[in-house]
């Protein structure tokens, strides 16, 4: 074997200096793994020797392994045979016998032949066959005459022979492409290929087919079956061969076979085609075998399947029925069907449930349908069903949508729940009577199990744990509602009377929302058949008692900043005036004092200058009073005076305590000296008189209460008395607040939506205002209940309520192209802005809802600007980066700073209506509405108008450069379906 270099290269002398080259080689000669022994690891393989002498003579490589007779010869039909030269000899090859194999007869003659040539012999032949490079010039001119005589005496001959060669060459060529195509489809395809003869020897496989015996194609061909399988096995396939053969066409079967190389067992469809010469002569067998495992397995799980289905259809309790979409008619039922109305199947076939009569309630059906066409499919939906004789039961209805014969059919599964609804129905009215019964029990009733957890709790007891519902605590335990030590001793508690089987009765605490409350609790034991099953408890409210035990104890009596009498002494000291009244007959007066502004003070000079005001207040008001008067402090900025002994005449009472008022009002307005800070304070004071001797402590304290009040509503820093009309507002007011918060748990609450149009007539969005259906009173108007909730802080819930169903209306249109682009403008109150987590809270109802921040506009009152602007800002920015936008309503009637104004990321300013009201005869209105809109367009922010009511203030407004309003010339706020109707006609005309 030698080592051919390219004439251009040098230096190639030795397997050292051949590294770096690379060697081109014949696929599996030995030379390959000489090579790699000696170190040379980059080769290039090709599939033959014309592929490699054709390769280095196209110059794609430079370097070549091969024996030396044949690399001369190629070289020379490549005309190449002086481009590359012979560079070292690589190893020498040894004589080869070829013979059949199994032949010893033939092979033994050959070794004797071999062995009578001597050694000198061996190296002529070597030297003539495998010696030096073909010397092919003499050849060549020899050659060069015997074509030149050929041509002279043959040339027809010549011409003949040369195009048969090249038709020769054509024929082969094309056919060795065929076949190597042919090879690469057999060798790619997934199914098993083998050809036999008609003796039954493998003539060929294909690589799918070497894994079932777990042998190469060399190993196979020119065997049988019988050497790789049992002969029950090879019989088996020898004698499908044979059918096939006998019939003359292909032939199919299906069969187990086992692949020797992993063990791997498959079911295969093997066809098998005899094979017949151009004659008609039969030369073998072609199989083929693919692998159906899989698809055998898919159709047995149809088919099992399918075997469940009818089973399941046929047996089962409930009523199966199916129907076609098309026309509703059955297709088929079950025996639950018939069980359950009493229509046999053969009877309702090709009938449609209408017309059988068996919806109650038509409506029921169109509910079904509907329900159907929106997702598809429909669970648990409870219905009426009529009885073939007329009677009536409810179903429970679940209707999927299947293919049955080419047809869209509806699946229905129907369960008869008629009784069941009877007895919950039964069971429900039950527990409403024991659950009111316990609810109505004016003590805390609750049963527990032996594992001391709770079965059943009252209402009065879910409240005192701090629970919404009795229902939260069943299944719970004494830890999960108490602190560890108190569900400790109500434990011991309800093992004592396990055990002992004797009720108990003790005082204990029960700690809600870290306030202890006191409770005389009875418990006792639950027997049935004469086994404790459990205890059940009874508890009343003790708290006042022990508190008062306690506060006798402590004799805490006093404000520890003021000294002033506290709360409690103040109830003791005006119950005592009041009985001492009724026995004197003279006169006693509240005076309820509160500082202005005193939060202000406290923000800004820090609760420390805070305290020493209050604690130079209180020495003012006690210089002030008589000895045997009252000064008390109730707690913040607020203090009480009582003034006793006072003349028993009404006009001269009411003389007397407003001069002492008036004395306390001059004292308290002197500035104050508060550790180096000079400031000033005023006093909002209301006055009541004991004018009935049955007025209680409440009373007198809400009179004065709600005359201070009076006093902040004039202006503050003055003093007003309570009269009888002040008393009747109270009563109303009282009752207003009871109801409205009754009216937010009990949902009677709604919104309106006031249309918001643009130049062109456009509805863009609505101003949500919140309306109060009241049971009794009818629908409430927001002036009258807007400010109670202010006052009494129920503007927070209300608040919170609004913006949750303003974005859940949002969600709502968002699917309805004539309603998807309109935004929604929500008030937000001032104190409701302020809360801490305001923020957290839009932002918050606006993931849970889903809604687009972009659609919700907040507008803000300029009253919130009046105290801490900077933390408005942050609060605005953090909810305008979300997509949320701002509004800033009734501008103009308020106090805004336009220095702060230009740094609020506001999006819009809102002229107020009592400027739009006037604004065609009152120069000054009109004059304000243009600056309003011009302060806009310099700021960068849309306007809109509101009360907007006659076509000429809109024509006013638009010239003045408002396009955007609202008001009653367009419509008045409309419920939600009347707004949506509105929407629909503004979108179609």
């Amino acid at each position: 074997m030698t080592i051919f270099s390219h004439s251009g290269l040098g230096g190639i002398t030795g397997p050292d200096t051949l590294r770096g080259f690379a060697v081109g080689v014949k696929a599996g000669d030995a030379c390959i793994s000489k090579l790699r022994d000696l170190g040379i690891t980059h080769l290039q393989e090709f599939g033959n020797y014309e592929a490699l002498v054709a390769a280095a003579v196209a110059g794609q490589i430079r370097v070549f392994c091969l024996d030396e007779p044949p690399a001369n010869y190629l070289l020379y039909r490549h005309h190449a045979e002086h481009d590359f030269n012979k560079a070292f000899q690589l190893y020498t090859g040894k004589f080869h016998r070829a013979v059949h194999k199994g032949d010893a007869t033939t092979l033994a003659l050959v070794n004797q032949g071999f062995s009578a040539i001597s050694d000198d012999e061996q190296q002529a032949l070597h030297d003539k066959w495998m010696g030096s490079k073909l010397n092919v010039l003499p050849y060549g001119r020899y050659l060069a005459y015997a074509l030149m005589i050929a041509a002279l005496t043959g040339v027809l001959l010549a011409v003949w022979g040369a195009a048969l060669r090249r038709e020769v060459n054509q024929r082969t060529a094309q056919l060795e492409n065929e076949r190597a195509r042919l090879r690469v489809l057999l060798e790619t395809i997934p199914d098993l290929v083998w050809l036999k003869d008609e003796a039954g020897v493998y003539l060929f496989c294909n690589q799918q087919f070497e894994h079932l015996y777990g042998a190469r194609e060399a190993q196979i061909v020119g065997k049988t079956d019988y050497h790789f399988v049992d002969r029950e096995q090879a019989d088996f396939f020898r004698d499908h061969d044979r059918k096939a053969q006998a019939a003359g066409k292909p032939m199919s079967n299906e069969e187990w076979i086992t692949f020797a190389d992993d063990g791997r067992r498959v079911l295969v469809e093997t066809t098998k085609t005899p094979m017949h010469d151009a004659t008609g002569k039969l030369i073998g067998v072609l199989g083929i075998a693919r692998d159906i495992t899989r698809r055998n397995q898919a159709e047995q799980a149809v088919r099992e399947s399918e075997e469940r289905y009818r089973v399941a259809f046929r047996t089962s309790c409930d009523s199966v029925n199916i129907n076609r979409i098309a026309d509703g008619c059955f297709v088929d039922s079950n025996e639950g069907f018939e069980r359950m109305t009493g229509w046999r199947r053969e009877e309702v076939i090709g009938r449609s449930s209408l017309e059988l009569g068996i919806w109650v309630d038509p409506e029921d059906r169109r509910r079904m349908v509907e329900k159907l066409r929106q997702d598809g499919f429909c669970e648990n939906m409870q219905f009426r069903f009529r009885r073939k004789d007329g009677s009536e039961l409810i179903g429970q209805m679940s209707v999927h949508a299947i293919p049955v014969d080419g047809d869209e059919c509806l699946l229905s599964v129907t369960r008869d729940i008629t009784e069941q609804v009877r007895i919950e129905e039964a069971l429900r009215q039950r527990e409403q009577y024991q659950r009111a019964l316990l609810d109505n029990f004016p003590f805390l009733v609750w049963l527990k199990d032996n594992s001391s957890r709770f079965l059943a709790v009252n209402k009065p007891f879910a409240e005192a744990c701090g629970q919404p519902s009795p229902n939260h605590l069943v299944g719970k335990s004494d830890f999960d509602i108490w602190p560890r030590d108190l569900a400790e001793a109500y434990q011991a508690d309800d093992q004592a009377v396990l055990e002992s089987g004797r009720p108990t009765n003790v005082e204990e605490p029960i700690e809600v929302g870290g306030k202890r409350i006191w409770f005389e609790t009875y418990k006792s034991p639950v027997l049935i058949d004469e086994h404790v099953i459990g205890t059940v408890g009874f508890a009343r409210d003790i708290t006042e008692r022990k508190a008062t035990e306690e506060e006798v104890r402590r004799l805490a009596f006093y404000d520890t900043l003021t000294h002033l009498p506290n709360r409690r002494l103040l109830v003791d000291r005006l119950q005592q005036a009041i009985a001492s009244s009724a026995r004197s007959g003279k006169q006693v007066a509240v005076l309820f004092i509160d500082l202005d502004n005193f939060k202000i003070l406290n923000d800004t000079l820090g609760h420390g200058i805070g305290d020493l005001l209050l604690q130079q207040v209180a020495k003012r008001l006690e210089h002030c009073v008589r000895e045997g008067d009252t000064v008390a402090r109730l707690g913040g900025d607020e203090f009480v005076v009582i003034l006793e002994d006072l003349s028993g005449e009404v006009f001269e009472g009411a003389r007397q305590v407003e001069i002492i008022g008036e004395k306390i009002h001059a004292e308290l307005v002197r500035p104050y000296d508060l550790d180096g800070h000079q400031t000033n304070s005023t006093p909002s004071i209301g006055i009541t008189l004991l004018t009935d001797r049955e007025t209680t402590f409440e009373e007198l304290m809400k009179r004065a209460d709600m005359a201070m009040y009076q006093a902040k509503g004039a202006g503050r820093n003055t003093l007003r008395f309570f009269d009888p009309e002040m008393q009747a507002a109270v009563a109303a007011r009282t009752a207003l607040e009871g109801d409205l918060r009754e009216g937010l748990k009990q949902g009677q609450l709604l919104l309106h939506y006031q249309p918001q149009v643009d130049g062109s007539g456009t509805v863009t969005g609505a101003e949500v205002l919140v309306r109060w259906r009241h049971p009794l009173r009818g629908l409430i108007s927001p002036i009258e209940f807007i400010p109670l909730a202010e006052e009494t802080g129920l503007i927070l819930p209300l608040g919170a309520w609004v913006l949750t169903t303003a974005c859940n209306q949002l969600v709502s249109w968002s699917s309805d192209p004539a309603m998807a682009n309109l935004t929604l403008a929500v008030n937000v109150s001032a104190r409701q802005f302020r809360q801490p987590d305001f923020v957290g809270q839009v932002l918050t109802t606006l993931e849970t809802s889903s809604a687009n921040p972009t659609k919700l506009k907040l507008e803000l009152t300029e009253s919130l600007l009046l105290d801490n602007v900077e933390e408005i800002i942050l609060k605005m920015n953090a909810l305008r980066s979300s997509g949320v936008s701002f509004a800033l309503d009734d501008f103009g009637t308020g106090y805004s700073s336009l220095s702060y104004l230009k740094r609020l990321p506001l999006n819009q300013l809102k002229i107020d209506q009592t400027f739009v009201r006037d604004v065609l005869s009152d120069p000054n209105d009109a004059a304000i509405a243009r600056t309003i809109v011009a302060l806009a367009q310099s700021l960068g922010l849309s306007v809109i108008a509101e009360g907007v009511e006659t076509e000429e203030q809109r024509e006013f407004l638009a010239v003045s450069g408002c396009h955007a309003c609202q008001g009653y010339l367009f419509s008045a706020p409309l419920p939600l379906e009347e707004f949506r109707q509105f929407v629909s006609r503004k979108s179609a005309s």
